[in-house]
């Protein structure tokens, strides 16, 4: 009986002396920097078979449970035989049962298992089977098969025991690979953004949420003329960030202190007053960035120095000025010769066809000064350099003033103007407003049914007032209404009934109201109602 006991104690004895050899083995594969996660697989694959005495060993990972093992090692089988059989298993019959299960299944007969799917073509014939699930912290990570006991008919309870100890420690093992792999794959994305960041033509900062530590790309460096203070957080900023009108950027209307609290911008324009006192113009976009859980973790600037683009934008409008005066020279003298002509027929004016001629010839003069002045009002807008002379304006009154001075481009239709409730004053430039209203009242006029009335209603809508125009007409056809405040677009209903115009007209009303702080918008029922709206702010606030 002694004899046994000393027999069996030693038998454990050699199992445990088998599993620390093994686990010894897999730590000096861990060992290797960078680990390398297939060779540790081949690892932990290889010193399982030794501690089972199986004769054959794989190991799979289970990534999708529709597709194959992937990876998938293996032990036993030479590399002849394994590229005979092809491709690698699905977790299918009872392969996927030991990842199903979670837990060690052991077979005699792996053919006589109702589980069992055949072989494929190639595969050699095995008996015995053991498969044991790999985890970590109760998830499974892997899982080990071992097939046909050596010198024996099945795997026991003992070769169990060993597996399952080694599997324990294997969990570790792979988790320990993949946070290395992982690493290294952070360090390569790390080292990658920097080299795009570095390499990028745009200015980029990136800030801390709570240290408001700030870092810069060298184009951010030469552009701000100095490296930023990682310490001074947003402070620094201050006083060297400006509105295109030259005012003060406050601390908390920055782009990137927006950007901490959520908000997106995309492309607005500021100015930076670099380190030497230049003054460059930038176009600024920012935004948050949020990690897995969707937190904050930091915000990230990209500004473009787009002094080339202004540079650009006042030559073209030295241009257009140009243009528009050599223009208007000649407008102006036949505006003379129109008058002088006019004073020399004296009485007759009126009575005979050179007195039809001088009228087609003035009524021309004025409508080529007016598109000399739309031009001149599209470079302006494009340019950003379009000057407002706004004050506080009774709207209601102006626009009384404006339709009854409207009266010659609205013949032939009833101006109705109709004032809803209280209507606070606006803060406009007159006279840009009456040019917005004119070409409304213009274009409803044209495109209305004879004899039929246009409707102006104006209310106050919280801090903004409305203006709407209502003409009765064919209407706008719902595919041109996205275009109808296009440069130089003009209705099918137009060019199919020759009416004059540039397609300037909308353009520029649109872009004078959005000058004041408004927005434009039209809304048509062909056959029906065509209206626009537009809004403007209220009164500037005193102090």
């Amino acid at each position: 009986m002694p004899e046994r006991r000393t027999s069996r104690s030693n038998r454990s004895l050699a199992r445990e002396e088998s599993v620390g050899r093994a686990i010894e083995a897999i730590s000096r594969a861990l060992s290797v920097t960078p680990v390398d996660l297939r060779s540790v697989l081949q690892v932990i694959v290889g010193e399982a078979r030794k501690v089972a005495g199986a004769r054959y060993a794989a190991l799979g990972i289970v990534v999708d449970p529709r597709r194959s093992f992937e990876p998938w090692v293996f032990s036993g089988l030479s590399l002849e035989e394994a590229a005979a059989i092809g491709r690698y298993p699905r977790p299918v019959g009872l392969l996927g049962a030991v990842p199903n299960e979670g837990r060690t299944i052991r077979v005699r007969d792996v053919a006589r298992d109702p589980r069992f799917r055949g072989w494929p073509p190639h595969h050699p014939e095995m008996t015995s089977f053991m498969g044991v699930p790999i985890r970590y912290r109760d998830r499974s990570v892997g899982n080990l098969y071992l097939t046909d006991k050596i010198g024996a008919e099945e795997f026991s309870a003992d070769d169990q025991w060993s597996v399952e100890l080694l599997a324990s420690y294997a969990g570790v093992a792979l988790q320990v690979a993949e946070i290395d792999r992982l690493r290294g794959t952070v360090e390569e994305e790390r080292a990658r953004l920097r080299t795009i960041l570095e390499s990028a033509p745009n200015g980029i900062l990136y800030v801390e949420p709570n240290t408001e530590q700030v870092s810069a790309n060298a184009a951010a460096v030469k552009l701000l003329g100095a490296p930023p203070d990682p310490g001074r957080g947003l402070f620094q900023f201050i006083g060297r960030l400006r509105y295109p009108d030259g005012r003060d950027v406050e601390v908390d209307r920055l782009p990137i202190r927006r950007a901490l609290d959520g908000d997106t911008i995309r492309a607005e324009e500021y100015l930076v007053i670099r380190a030497d006192g230049d003054i460059v113009p930038v176009l600024v976009s920012a935004g948050p960035v949020r990690g897995a859980d969707g937190a904050i973790i930091g915000a990230v600037v990209a500004f473009e120095d787009i002094t080339p683009i202004k540079e650009l934008e006042r030559l073209r409008e030295e241009w257009a000025s140009l243009i528009a005066h050599d223009l208007r020279q000649p407008v102006t003298v036949i505006n003379s010769y129109v008058e002088l002509l006019r004073r020399l027929m004296g009485k007759e004016e009126g009575a005979g066809p050179e007195s039809r001629a001088l009228e087609h010839m003035a009524a021309a003069a004025v409508t080529l000064n007016r598109m000399i002045g739309e031009l001149l009002d599209v470079s302006r807008l494009e340019a950003r350099r379009m000057t407002l002379e706004r004050r506080s304006v009774d709207l209601p009154d102006l626009l009384g003033e404006i339709v009854e001075r409207a009266g010659a481009i609205t013949a032939g239709h009833r101006v109705e103007l109709r004032v809803k409730g209280q209507v606070p004053k606006v803060w406009a430039d007159p006279g840009r407003i009456e040019q917005v209203m004119d070409n409304l009242l213009s274009n409803a006029a044209k495109y209305s049914f004879a004899d039929s009335p246009i409707e102006v209603d104006v209310e106050g809508r919280d801090d903004w007032v409305q203006v709407s125009v209502t003409n009765r007409g064919k209407g706008i056809p719902r595919e041109e209404l996205p275009l109808v405040f296009s440069r130089f677009h003009r209705t099918s209903l137009a060019r199919a009934e020759g009416i004059p115009g540039l397609g300037l007209g909308l353009y520029i009303s649109k872009g004078l109201v959005e000058s004041h702080g408004g927005r434009m918008w039209v809304e048509s029922t062909p056959n029906e109602t065509t209206t626009f709206f537009f809004t403007l702010p209220t009164e500037e606030p005193i102090g």
